[in-house]
């Protein structure tokens, strides 16, 4: 079965992340026992990102220690765990952005492909022979246009390499890709018409075959559930809550609803073949391991596991291009240098006083500033923020893989770029020079985000 993940510790094309699974029996599987493995990264000093594998992970109550895969990559980069180069085990992989160069690096080579205004697609396998594609989509007239470019780095002989050019969906639908027969990935998006209700729309990539199940009224990112086989045959819905994450079901086949779950939890959602048990399992990360439930057996699981930044097969974003557009008002006389355009904050931004409580890594006790998957990640290299006089009071580091709830998440400490300071006292700072106690967040070269007062949430009810 296949492996794919939903982030939201910390995390619509400004930016949707597609899930999806490659067609192996257990993609994640590096002790070749048939069941996923769960995959955890960590930041590590020098912010490059070292990989870890809990082996087997519901061999319970012995829950093996994480096992060093290797460092690739660092913080900032996207993550693109594949089969990329052979069909025996998944390779570490890695987005990052080199200059206007997106470049996709796995251990077994790398290459370059998209734009950095581009929805980067991995760990889809769009010609069904098992390996990685790699895929971009960009707009057109109001379009989507999927650009594929099919088993990038497959030894010679083994893969069947090209690319193809697919126009699919309109600006305002939302992609994912999901494999309903069994033999490869398809195109997908969610389609929600202003006379209500919503659709999953399907397409065939080796041909114009499409499919079109009817979902009725449904909010949520995408995330398909294979039963069984590689063929998927749930779609779950997650949404996320001011502190809980729910998933909502619906057949693949009619729309029927297929029951839903609810956790008390914000943390990374992921989904893999974890026990010996009839289909795929959702576990999201606690404070202290995993919960994990079935759909089709509607089991409950919980493991301990040591802390990390759980991954998978599949996390898609976009670096966020020329940044984000809108409206705004005028910058205060002093800010003119440095915002032209400030936009009050609301929806999709958060910004919080703290972190989450599943949160018990270096972020603790920093501030949070989140970008929802409607919104575009913040197209600079660290979010700066100012006072309204202009002055520099602090500064957000990107956490990496910010998963599909997220377009970005960015927190003020334990990061590179991370200034380590309290919100509370820089709003202190901000006062203290200023009189207000508003911040102006920089998330572009001429776009500030406003926060009125840096003592308080927006959009969370949890500081």
């Amino acid at each position: 079965m296949r492996t794919y993940l939903i982030l939201g510790r910390l995390l619509s094309f400004c930016v949707f992340m597609l899930v999806g699974r490659s067609l192996s029996a257990s993609p994640v599987d590096f002790n070749g026992d048939g069941l996923s493995d769960i995959t955890l990264i960590a930041i590590r000093p020098d912010q490059s990102l070292r990989w870890k594998s809990i082996l087997s992970p519901l061999q319970i109550p012995n829950v093996p220690a994480p096992t060093v895969i290797g460092d690739l990559g660092a913080a900032g980069d996207h993550i693109a765990l594949g089969r990329w180069s052979a069909l025996s085990a998944v390779q570490p992989a890695v987005i990052s952005q080199d200059g206007g160069e997106i470049v996709w690096k796995s251990t077994g080579g790398q290459f370059s492909f998209g734009s950095d205004s581009d929805l980067l697609v991995a760990g889809g396998d769009f010609n069904g022979n098992g390996f990685a594609d790699a895929a971009a989509i960009s707009k057109r007239a109001g379009r989507l246009v999927w650009k594929i470019k099919y088993d990038p780095l497959a030894p010679n002989g083994s893969g069947s390499p090209g690319t193809a050019e697919i126009v699919f969906g309109t600006r305002n639908d939302q992609p994912f890709f999901v494999n309903p027969d069994g033999a490869r990935d398809w195109l997908a998006i969610v389609r929600t018409p202003a006379r209500g209700g919503a659709y999953i729309i399907m397409r065939d990539p080796a041909s114009t075959t499409v499919r079109r199940v009817a979902i009725g009224s449904v909010d949520g990112t995408p995330l398909p559930v294979a039963e069984n086989s590689s063929q998927d045959v749930l779609v779950a819905f997650i949404k996320r809550g001011a502190h809980s994450t729910t998933a909502s079901f619906r057949s693949l086949s009619n729309g029927a609803r297929r029951g839903g779950v609810r956790w008390k939890s914000q943390g990374d959602l992921i989904v893999g073949d974890y026990a010996s048990d009839t289909g795929q399992e959702l576990a999201i990360q606690t404070s202290d391991g995993f919960s994990l439930y079935n759909p089709f057996s509607k089991l409950r699981t919980a493991i301990s596991t040591a802390d990390g930044i759980a991954v998978d097969e599949v996390n898609l974003n976009s670096f966020g291009g020329s940044g984000n557009s809108g409206g705004g008002g005028s910058a205060p006389a002093d800010l003119n240098g440095i915002c032209s355009k400030v936009i009050p904050i609301s929806s999709p931004y958060i910004y919080k006083t703290g972190t989450s409580d599943h949160i018990p890594d270096s972020r603790s006790g920093g501030g949070s500033f989140l970008v929802g998957s409607s919104g575009s990640r913040p197209s600079v290299d660290c979010v700066y923020v100012y006072d309204s006089k202009g002055a520099e009071i602090a500064s957000y580091g990107f956490w990496p893989s910010p998963g599909s709830d997220w377009a970005a998440r960015l927190y003020s400490r334990g990061l590179s770029c991370s200034d380590g300071k309290d919100p509370l006292a820089v709003a202190a700072q901000a006062i203290k020079h200023t009189g207000s106690p508003a911040g102006f967040f920089k998330v572009s070269s001429n776009t500030c985000i406003k926060v009125s007062d840096l003592r308080q949430c927006y959009g969370s009810s949890h500081c």
